[in-house]
């Protein structure tokens, strides 16, 4: 059986619902990549959710220090105190 040639693709984007063509070089990319779905969004919405995404992930890690240097000081407070208690 014979493979048909490649030929761009028309689709719709699941979050702005504007169409986008799936060029004949992006299929042969997702071929390569072993890529077996379409993509689902345009190049603006995917680019715009990478954004998004890496803002979350930069704010988690900011939270995840916080609270570390938060209980870290905490912890250095107490200690403290429980070296003047000894001390007497």
């Amino acid at each position: 059986m014979e493979l048909e040639p490649l030929q761009d693709k028309i689709l719709i984007c699941a979050d702005c619902n504007e169409e986008f063509v799936f060029t004949v070089s992006a299929q042969q990319y997702f071929l390569e990549k072993g890529f077996m779905e379409e993509p689902k969004r345009c190049k603006w919405c995917y680019t715009q959710l990478k954004k998004e995404k890496r803002q979350q992930q930069k704010e988690a890690k900011r939270r995840a220090h916080h609270d570390r240097s938060t209980v870290h000081a905490s912890t250095s407070r107490n200690d403290e105190g429980r070296n003047r208690a000894n001390v007497k």
